[in-house]
């Protein structure tokens, strides 16, 4: 099992880190490997699927070329988590519970698009 789990890893990184890179904005790489990095760690072994795995590597290797709506799709993704990167970082200083807790959920319905995707296609979006 540890075997595959490491090979599935390394396909993801290889087709991820395409895409990232085809991108042309050097942070996108940071942003998938801590996408990449998060989602091995959070889940147990058996939430990988081999299949949903080979799909999701078909998936990144089509969006690694531009104009593809694939590429549109995971360049908006890697855009939107390094916004929700830094506005974890300003959450601190809001001042108003009321505020923090519209920052908390602002992105619910993005999550919900990307199950919904994710699901229709067998693929994982991390």
């Amino acid at each position: 099992m540890h075997k595959e789990l490491s090979s599935a890893f390394r396909s993801l990184w290889r087709a991820g880190m395409a895409v990232a890179i085809s991108t042309k904005f050097p942070g996108h790489r940071f942003v998938y490997r801590d996408l990449l990095r998060d989602a091995f760690r959070t889940h147990s072994p058996s939430y990988f699927s081999q299949e949903r795995v080979l799909n999701t590597v078909m998936f990144l290797q089509t969006a690694s070329m531009r104009g593809t709506l694939q590429h549109k799709l995971m360049k908006n993704r890697f855009h939107i988590q390094m916004f929700r990167r830094k506005q974890g970082r300003r959450l601190v200083h809001l001042s108003t519970p009321a505020e923090r807790k519209y920052f908390l959920s602002i992105y619910d319905t993005y999550e919900a698009c990307l199950k919904k995707i994710g699901h229709t296609y067998n693929i994982y979006l991390l």
